[in-house]
């Protein structure tokens, strides 16, 4: 599917957010604009510790997703400022979700356009 313009701009902005946080971009991203609801899947790589962590700590994957969920909600502020003020869109956190096993997070969000 092709992204349309304002998905094409969501997107970029949300790359740059992840570079913020892991110094190099996701492997994957797929941005999905339908209406009011506007669906973020963003698919990373754990670094080495992380992986190491997640496969041999018992406490591995509550460690991981404590860390990317701080990690998110470091930046998530900025970038939900960053489209309301560029693209005018009022985004409301619906919905995030992180599924360690295949290096997924999936952010839901409703939105409303100020134009």
């Amino acid at each position: 599917l092709m992204l349309n313009h304002t998905e094409k701009k969501i997107m970029e902005k949300f790359i740059k957010y992840v570079k913020i946080v892991r110094k190099r971009g996701p492997r994957n991203i797929v941005v999905r604009l339908d209406n009011e609801e506007l669906n973020i899947v963003v698919f990373i790589k754990k670094e080495p510790i992380e992986e190491f962590i997640y496969r041999n700590s018992s406490r591995g994957s509550q460690i991981l997703e404590l860390m990317y969920y701080e990690a998110l909600k470091c930046v998530r502020i900025d970038f939900e400022k960053e489209i309301n003020n560029t693209l005018k869109f009022k985004l409301e956190l619906e919905e995030s979700h992180i599924d360690l096993a295949s290096d997924k997070f999936v952010l839901k969000y409703k939105c409303s356009s100020f134009r």
